[in-house]
């Protein structure tokens, strides 16, 4: 008898378990879907020359430092 409640037990831990998963797992995709749709529209309010800009080309113009930029934001 405790075996099989333990059993029991068990299974009914592993489904809650997998439940919680499938949401958590749905609530990301939703969470993936909207940041790229603000990316996309983020992306259109940008003037044209810098859409098509690749960033290897922005970090080699600029040639700043970690350091610069935290100093630049206080």
């Amino acid at each position: 008898m405790r075996k099989k409640r333990l059993t029991l037990f068990i299974k009914q831990f592993e489904k809650e378990a997998q439940d919680r998963i499938n949401y958590l797992e749905f609530k990301l995709e939703s969470l993936l879907a909207t940041v790229d749709k603000v990316f996309e529209v983020e992306l259109m309010k940008m003037p044209p020359s810098l859409q098509n800009t690749l960033i290897k080309d922005l970090i080699s113009e600029e040639e700043v430092s970690a350091s610069e930029v935290s100093i630049a934001k206080m």
